[in-house]
């Protein structure tokens, strides 16, 4: 049991010599250690590389660490473990494993083998008779270097119906031995060559669990126990599916639309427990992975022999329950790392700078190794992380289902830019408050905003942010006359009202939102005309000097009504609606030929036609613009665009 928190501080800072009196210095770095994990220690150069990575790939939440010369020296959660409920993720948050339990499998192995209890090359029947004398002679070697010949979920057609009637008869439960129903009838290949298995790690769990109970250990459950209990991994179990807890992550993916969603029908991963079953919290990882690195849980010779490669190719080779990556570099690193529902999970060493990296991410979409490259970076490692692509990510190209059944379509316009941007889609109305207030302390403004219903009725909002200085605000849900005095209120404060929205509340009354920027000169809003009451509207204001720089449309009684946020300006611009689709490309490439970009498009049906109206101003730069794609393909060209040193200027989302 650790020392609590309040009797170190005491020991510390009352009777700082008797206390080093009586410790060896390995004891004392022990409990400062101990009391920086309970605590909390954090460096600035991780917080800000783990919040820019965060930004830039849409994590909503995430636990870090970091040991350096066998040390902890930052450990902190980040975001949420539930962004809906506005939950923080916290030391104490609960996450997946996932593939990382092969490791601490291997561990216990390792364990009955010290105890000379296991011959890593002895045909594992002899500890197993359960395992069929049909299948080729294998070992505990190759099983937990994946070489025993062992299929993984591809090489077992029938595996997701065997786990759920395994789950059916062990409900909640880990039962080593039954669990390999879930893969058993399958054919197994010739051992020798590496191929990666969660069921052949699953089969050296029976290994472990049959010899435990041989020689008095216990089960696989009981001596994973034994070895968290000694590391005072007080969190680390396995994850029941039916035992949920209020600590718990969830998880989270970006489906084909570009939304942030909940992972819902999550597995129940407690049949493969041995290969990806475990949870802990971050502290507890960190205490096994300090263990691990300080070659406190094994002798020497047998840490050597679990990290020595068995099988190598290229670059990458694998141990006794642990990856190798970039063999032959200063930069070569080996642990492991994780992937299943609600967990991508790395926890990685680099021994030739005596720095453990390791976190632990409930996010489909995140890119591992460009995450750990960074915190890399932040450390001092001169390591390089690739690029971060969206379209990649969700696997556009590859998804037939993305590309063709799209439910929402894009427009948007591009001009030369080089700014960094941001494009958060379908948040609610709180996590849309939160995203825009955390991003805006980061630097960001909101430049668009889009609004929209889901499936379910609930308010959704989209933002496209872009990297710059200046104050911002962010006003929603007012009714016609609430929206008026926020406007004048706004406009007292030297604020300019840049983009205009409107839509139906859950009674069906119309509100407004807007987003205000600081600007020069003065502004104007008209709302509510009909189309030539508005035209008329545009005409007395750019009389008077004024210049539409956002347009807004919608139905009202069945009449077509125009909004629009104006300020002074000069120069020569336009104003056109009502096109059909093949009406307003044209119109696009008269105004080019005139000198005139498109700053503002907007889009509408009207008689079962799709429309368009735009707004152009006098700009020797032309813009781009792409209409009525799919997330996918709006994606591609955003990434395109933004290659080619351009920014996304203005963003529809419609059915």
């Amino acid at each position: 049991m650790k020392t609590p928190f309040v009797k170190v501080f005491l020991l510390l800072s009352l009777g700082l010599s008797l206390f080093f009196a009586s410790c060896d210095i390995e004891n004392i770095d022990d409990k400062l250690d101990d009391l920086a994990i309970e605590a909390g220690v954090s460096k600035a150069a991780v917080d800000s590389a783990v919040l820019a990575e965060m930004r830039l790939q849409n994590i909503p939440g995430i636990a870090v660490a970091v040991i350096e010369d066998g040390k902890v020296t930052h450990i902190k959660g980040y975001g949420y473990q539930d962004e809906d409920r506005q939950i923080p993720v916290t030391n104490n948050t609960l996450f997946r494993w996932a593939s990382i339990s092969k490791t601490f499998t291997a561990v216990m192995a390792m364990r009955l083998y010290e105890a000379g209890h296991l011959d890593l090359d002895k045909n594992i029947r002899d500890y197993l008779p359960a395992w069929s004398a049909n299948n080729p002679t294998i070992t505990m070697r190759q099983l937990l270097s994946h070489t025993a010949g062992i299929p993984d979920y591809s090489g077992v057609s029938n595996w997701a119906t065997n786990r759920n009637t395994y789950l059916s008869n062990n409900p909640n439960t880990y039962n080593a031995t039954a669990a390999l129903s879930v893969f058993s009838g399958a054919t197994m290949q010739n051992p020798g060559t590496y191929n990666y298995s969660t069921f052949g790690t699953m089969l050296a769990g029976a290994v472990i669990d049959q010899i435990g109970q041989d020689v008095g250990w216990g089960n696989y459950l009981s001596q994973a126990i034994v070895l968290a209990d000694s590391l005072d991994m007080a969190s680390m179990e396995p994850d029941r599916v039916n035992s949920p807890s209020p600590l718990e992550t969830d998880g989270y993916t970006i489906g084909c639309d570009g939304v942030l969603d909940n992972i819902e029908n999550e597995e129940d991963i407690i049949y493969k427990l041995p290969g990806g079953g475990f949870r802990s919290n971050i502290k507890d990882m960190v205490r096994f992975c300090r263990a691990m690195v300080r070659q406190n849980l094994l002798a020497d010779t047998t840490w050597n022999l679990m990290i020595t490669p068995v099988s190598t190719s290229g670059t990458f080779g694998y141990g006794l329950g642990t990856e190798h990556f970039s063999l032959g570099s200063t930069n070569y690193y080996y642990g492991h790392g994780g992937v299943q529902d609600e967990a991508r999970t790395q926890m990685y060493f680099y021994p030739n700078q005596n720095t453990a990296i390791m976190f632990l991410c409930p996010s489909h979409h995140i890119n591992r190794g460009r995450m750990r490259i960074r915190i890399a970076q932040a450390l001092g490692l001169s390591l390089t992380p690739g690029s971060y692509n969206l379209q990649t990510t969700l696997g556009c190209h590859n998804n037939s289902n993305c590309l063709q059944n799209s439910e929402a379509f894009f427009t948007a316009t591009w001009e030369s830019g080089t700014a960094d941007q941001i494009l958060r889609r379908g948040l609610t109305t709180d996590a849309f408050h939160v995203e825009w207030n955390d991003l805006g302390n980061a630097g960001y403004l909101l430049t668009d905003i889009e609004s929209w219903k889901d499936g379910d009725g609930i308010r959704r909002w989209d933002g496209v942010f872009t990297a710059g200085v200046g104050e911002q605000a962010l006003w929603r849900n007012f009714d016609q006359d609430g929206f008026y005095d926020k406007w004048v209120e706004m406009t007292n404060q030297g604020m300019h009202l840049i983009d205009l929205e409107t839509y139906e509340g859950n009674n069906g009354s119309r509100l407004w939102a807007g987003v205000f920027q600081t600007g020069q000169g003065n502004s104007a809003m008209w709302r509510n005309y009909n189309t030539a009451d508005f035209n008329a509207k545009w005409q007395e204001m750019s009389d008077a000097g004024y210049r539409l720089i956002d347009l807004e449309t919608y139905v009202e009684d069945g009449t077509r009504l125009w909004a629009g946020a104006f300020v002074e300006g000069s120069g020569a611009y336009a104003m056109f609606r009502n096109f059909n689709t093949t009406d307003f490309g044209n119109k696009r490439t008269e105004m080019q030929n005139q000198g005139l970009k498109l700053i503002d498009v907007e889009t509408y049906v009207s008689n079962n036609t799709r429309l368009w109206a735009g707004v152009w101003r006098a700009d020797s730069q032309r813009e781009i613009l792409n209409r009525n794609f799919s997330f996918c393909g709006f994606i591609d060209k955003d990434s395109t665009w933004r290659a080619a040193g351009n920014i996304l200027m203005d963003y529809e989302v419609y059915e």
